[in-house]
């Protein structure tokens, strides 16, 4: 219900009721929307901006489920992002 109000307000008036068509999220142009809607209605950009890897997953797993993967995996990105090698660290400091 919350992800179709969010949608008709942001997306298109004409969404479809999400809540009667569970379905619906996988057609296009509504896959995909579901994790930006979590992460914009919880507001996860104010730890997104902090570097804050442990609140957002707390806010997403409700507890740190996984969170040493996940942070091995941000650091591998941001790397790349950064144009280094994955797994160089040494280059970029």
């Amino acid at each position: 219900k919350q992800f179709t109000q969010w949608c008709r307000k942001n997306i298109s008036p004409q969404a479809p009721d999400f809540e009667k068509n569970p379905d619906a999220v996988n057609t296009d142009p509504w896959e995909g929307l579901v994790p930006i809607w979590y992460w914009d209605t919880r507001n996860l950009n104010v730890y997104a901006d902090k570097g804050d890897i442990e609140n957002i997953t707390k806010k997403i797993n409700g507890g740190l489920n996984g969170s040493d993967d996940r942070i091995k995996w941000y650091s591998r990105t941001a790397l790349v992002l950064l144009g280094y090698p994955p797994t160089d660290l040494k280059a970029f400091q």
